[in-house]
């Protein structure tokens, strides 16, 4: 039995009696194949509902939209929003007018008057 102890402390500090505390016990097994801490999991059974759902998830797209991945796509992507809004409100406020004409003329009290 004393082949397989190990003494951490060759000379143990003065005061210290050398006991079971500072020995440790360690079993060599000569040829031992080494073993992985975690083991992978096995595959889900086909059909089941876990292997929709990660068949699913390997389809789904990316959380965070490519347009936010690099800045220079964010910057084109927020260059192109900024110019459709400014678009949009540009062409409705050159509208409005006609708009309220429009309006205006459909009205009852300009058709009673």
């Amino acid at each position: 039995m004393t082949e397989n102890v190990i003494q951490l402390h060759k000379t143990p500090p003065p005061g210290m009696s050398t006991d079971t505390l500072t020995e440790t016990v360690i079993d060599v097994i000569h040829d031992a194949e080494p073993q992985p801490v975690d083991p992978p999991s096995p595959a889900p059974e086909p059909g089941s509902w876990l292997a929709e759902r990660k068949a699913y998830l390997a389809d789904a797209p990316p959380v965070v939209p490519a347009a936010f991945r690099r800045w220079d796509t964010f910057k084109d992507a927020t260059r192109w929003t900024v110019s459709y809004y400014a678009h949009v409100s540009a062409f409705h406020t050159v509208r409005a007018p006609a708009y309220l004409a429009r309006l205006l003329l459909r009205s009852p009290a300009v058709l009673a008057g």
